[in-house]
């Protein structure tokens, strides 16, 4: 079943930009694969996806950011 067809939404409780921290990622591994994943409401510290290293290389594809308090992406 392709993932299109069951997209992933994280999203806050309420319709408010930054109800929630958002996602932090720190695995390299070679599986860090996001695709049609919508977060919304998010980004109350930093960013809706903050990258926790310049040596991540996680894949972003089909993604939507909507509603963050702050940036949509963040690469420390």
């Amino acid at each position: 079943m392709e993932l299109k067809t069951k997209p992933i939404l994280l999203k806050g409780q309420s319709p408010v930009k930054g109800n929630w921290k958002g996602i932090v990622l720190e695995s390299a591994h070679p599986d860090n694969i996001w695709e049609y994943v919508t977060i919304s409401d998010a980004g109350s510290v930093k960013a809706s996806i903050y990258i926790n290293g310049t040596a991540l290389k996680p894949s972003l594809k089909n993604c939507i950011i909507t509603n963050s308090a702050n940036h949509g992406i963040f690469l420390k």
